[in-house]
C-alpha cells in the first residue's frame, strides 16, 4: 500500500484482499489452536461461536485496518479519522440494545458476542472507508505482489503476535487466569498510548517510506524522531493523567486496577510504539532479516523476563519485561543503523 510517488489515488482494493488470503488462513488456524485448551471448559456450540466471531474479526480488522492505511497514505487523514468514527459507532448502536436489554440477550452474551460486534463495525467502517476513497481515481493496474515476498513483510508481525500470546500463557500459567484478568483491565486503561502510536504512525511513516524510496534516508529518520518526540510527550502527559481512567475501568468492570500498574504499562507502551516505525522503515528497505531478528531478541527477552520475575514482582513485571524488550529492539536497530552507515561511507 506504499504510495511511492505521493499521488492523491487509491489502491485496487479487490487485488489487496486476494493477497491477504494467505495470512487469513494462517490467522484462521491460529484461531482455531489456540482455541484447544477451551475444548474440556466450554460447551462445544459456545467454542465454536467463538472460534468463528474470532476468525470473522480478524478477516474484518484487517481490512478496515488496510483501508484506513491507504486513505492516511493518500492524505485523506480527516476520511481515515471518519472510518473510525464510525466504527465506534456501529458498536455503540449494536451494544447499546444488549447492555439495556439483559434479559432479552441472554443468548447474546456468549464468548462471541464481543468478537462478532468488533467484525461487523470493522467490515462496515471498512467498506464505509472504500466508499469514501471511490472519489480519487484508482491505482495502476499491477501485478500481484508474489507470497515470498509479502510473507516477509509479515514474519515481524506474526512473531510479535506470537510473543503477545505467549506472554498471556507465561501469565495464566504461573499466576492463574484471574490475574491476567485484572491485567486486562489495567491495559485497557494503558490502552490509549497504544492507540495515539498508532495514529501518529500512519500519519508520519508514509512520508518517511518514500523520503527513504528517494534516497533520503536522513529524513526519513528525521520524520520517524519527529513523531517519537509527539508519542513521548503524549506519553508522558498520559503517564500522569491514567488514574482517572483506572477508576472508571474499576467501576465499568467491578476489578480492582493498578492505577500505579497502569502509569508502568503506559510508559513501557510507549516505548514500543517509539521503535515500531524503525522496523516499518527496514521492512519497507528490504532489510527484512533486521527486521525480524530484531523482533525475536526482543521477544526472547521479554518472555525471559517474565518467567523469572512473574512469581517475585506479580503483574509489575509484565511492564518492566514489555520495557527491556523494546529497549534491546531499539539498541539492535541503532547498532545496525550504524554499521550500515559505516559501511556504506567512500572509503578514503
Amino acid at each position: 500500500a506504499i504510495n511511492r510517488q505521493q499521488q492523491r489515488i487509491r489502491p485496487n482494493y479487490l487485488l489487496d484482499l486476494h493477497g491477504t488470503l494467505p495470512y487469513t488462513g494462517v490467522a484462521a488456524c491460529a484461531v482455531a489452536l489456540s482455541s484447544i485448551p477451551l475444548w474440556h471448559l466450554s460447551d462445544s456450540t459456545g467454542l465454536i461461536l467463538l472460534i468463528l466471531g474470532g476468525i470473522a474479526w480478524i478477516t474484518a480488522s484487517s481490512f478496515q485496518d488496510h483501508v484506513r492505511t491507504s486513505l492516511h497514505i493518500s492524505a485523506n487523514h480527516f476520511t481515515a479519522s471518519a472510518v473510525s468514527l464510525v466504527q465506534i459507532l456501529v458498536i455503540v448502536a449494536v451494544c447499546a440494545p444488549v447492555v439495556l436489554n439483559v434479559d432479552a440477550s441472554t443468548r447474546l452474551t456468549l464468548p462471541s458476542f464481543p468478537f462478532a460486534v468488533l467484525a461487523i463495525a470493522n467490515f462496515i467502517s471498512g467498506l464505509a472507508g472504500v466508499l469514501a476513497h471511490s472519489r480519487l481515481r484508482s491505482a495502476a493496474p499491477r501485478q500481484a505482489v508474489p507470497f515470498g515476498v509479502s510473507l516477509k513483510t509479515a514474519v515481524s508481525g506474526f512473531l510479535l503476535q506470537g510473543g503477545n500470546y505467549a506472554s498471556s500463557l507465561c501469565i495464566v500459567t504461573i499466576l492463574g487466569s484471574a490475574t491476567l484478568a485484572e491485567l486486562e483491565s489495567v491495559r485497557i486503561s494503558a490502552q490509549p498510548v497504544m492507540i495515539a502510536g498508532t495514529a501518529l504512525a500512519a500519519f508520519f511513516v508514509p512520508p518517511a517510506i518514500r523520503m527513504q524510496q528517494a534516497g533520503d534516508r536522513n529524513g526519513a529518520l528525521k520524520q520517524v524522531a519527529r513523531m517519537c518526540v509527539i508519542l513521548l510527550v503524549v506519553g508522558a502527559v498520559f503517564t500522569v493523567i491514567v488514574p482517572p481512567f483506572t477508576i472508571l475501568i474499576e467501576f465499568l468492570t467491578g476489578r480492582q486496577t493498578s492505577a500505579g500498574l497502569a502509569m508502568a504499562l503506559v510508559a513501557a507502551f510507549a516505548l514500543q510504539a517509539i521503535i515500531a516505525p524503525m522496523n516499518q522503515l527496514n521492512i519497507a528497505n528490504s532489510q527484512y532479516a533486521l527486521a525480524a531478528l530484531s523482533t525475536m531478541a526482543s521477544i526472547a527477552l521479554t518472555l525471559a523476563t517474565l518467567l523469572v520475575t512473574l512469581h517475585v514482582l506479580l503483574l509489575w513485571a509484565v511492564p518492566l519485561a514489555i520495557a527491556l524488550g523494546a529497549i534491546l529492539r531499539a539498541v539492535i536497530l541503532v547498532i545496525a543503523e550504524r554499521v550500515d552507515r559505516k559501511r556504506s561511507r567512500p572509503s578514503d
